[in-house]
């Protein structure tokens, strides 16, 4: 089984772990698990998408360029006098 292969391929990798998508035999704990790294890393791509997205919204639209008096302005405002 997937999981005996495993256990060999821990013995020739000086006993360190072997990731089930990692194994020289695949199974379904391995599948599923690279599976949900795929998943993960698109994810991740994008939120940091949308991260930048956001970041470039704002420096567009700053709250204390539009309206200093409004509460994000002043927050704004604020916070950068005291950086």
């Amino acid at each position: 089984t997937a999981e005996r292969q495993r256990a060999k391929d821990r013995e020739a990798n000086e006993g360190k772990l072997v990731r089930p998508m990692d194994a020289s035999v695949s199974g379904p704990l391995g599948d599923a698990e690279r599976e949900a790294m795929k998943a993960f890393d698109r994810l991740k791509e994008e939120e940091e998408e949308r991260l930048n997205n956001i970041k470039r919204a704002l420096e567009e639209n700053r709250p204390m360029e539009a309206d200093r008096k409004s509460p994000l302005g002043m927050t704004e405002a604020f916070t950068v006098g005291l950086l």
